[in-house]
């Protein structure tokens, strides 16, 4: 995560205090987040710095005025844009998810494993999780069938890595130097 964004997302959460509204921007920043995971084309045309800053806080106003956003959020997502930043929001939704967990003594884990998860085995992860950091477990569940079998596990800067991709790498590494 880069500086620029852990800035905003700091000033952000400071208004969002400031104004007792953090639930409420966390809720719509994280639409906003799904909006710019879900569309390559939003993310190609924040980043062109050729459609100016005017044109970018445009996007943005549509989609939060259709959208209901707080003004609270609508007049940062402005202020971004219009200091050039626009490539910098879907950062700024993690780095501000982050800092609202942090508060609310909260961690939000990324799992993917080779096949999905139950929902025993995903009480079982959570739980685990829950004990190990003592903290209330969000888990955000992907699929990639090139772990062959296990999970992964990100939280933040921290990665476990359980995969049976990552075992037999390991185990080729040791029969090629022993």
């Amino acid at each position: 995560m880069n500086q620029v964004a852990q800035r905003y997302a700091r000033a952000l959460f400071s208004l969002s205090v400031e104004a007792k509204k953090v639930d409420l921007v966390r809720q719509e920043i994280n639409r906003l987040s799904l909006l710019a995971k879900s569309s390559p084309q939003l993310n190609t045309f924040m980043a062109a710095k050729r459609f100016g800053r005017k044109a970018h806080a445009d996007a943005l106003e549509q989609w939060a005025t259709k959208e209901k956003v707080s003004p609270l959020l609508q007049r940062f997502l402005t202020f971004v844009c219009m200091h050039g930043r626009a490539e910098h929001l879907g950062q700024i939704a993690q780095a501000f998810e982050s800092l609202a967990c942090q508060a609310e003594n909260q961690m939000r884990a990324q799992v993917t494993s080779a096949v999905s998860l139950t929902k025993d085995q995903q009480k079982l992860v959570t739980e685990a999780l829950a004990h190990a950091f003592k903290k209330e477990i969000f888990l955000d569940q992907a699929v990639d069938e090139h772990l062959l079998g296990g999970m992964t596990i990100r939280t933040g800067s921290m990665l476990i890595d359980g995969s049976l991709k990552s075992k037999l790498a390991q185990l080729q590494q040791v029969m090629r130097e022993g």
